[in-house]
């Protein structure tokens, strides 16, 4: 029998995915949809960096479920699978959001 993969990683990706949807359309609306008003220049890379550590977290934590959900792996695999992922995602964060600044 499987063991269950964590209810806090389900409720993770349910609240990332909400809020995702959520930015996104406010991105698209404001950003492309709207006149004359608009976000500044602080506006818009605090909007784009929320985004990119809420896709980075609901990426890294849905890929996580999804190899955990293969087999029943050992705790140790877990923990070691969870770490990596973990870096990984501070890793791509940090470089993405060094990047931003000179995309907007």
């Amino acid at each position: 029998m499987r063991k269950p993969i964590g209810k806090y990683t389900w409720l993770i990706l349910r609240i990332t995915a909400i809020t995702l949807i959520f930015f996104l359309g406010l991105h698209i609306l404001v950003q492309h949809f709207s006149g004359a008003v608009g976000f500044g220049p602080g506006e818009t890379r605090f909007t784009l960096a929320i985004l990119l550590v809420i896709a980075i977290l609901h990426g890294f934590t849905g890929t996580r479920r999804i190899i955990l959900d293969f087999k029943n792996y050992s705790k140790s695999f877990e923990v070691i699978l969870t770490i990596t992922l973990l870096i990984l995602g501070i890793i791509f964060a940090v470089i993405g959001l060094f990047i931003l600044p000179s995309l907007i």
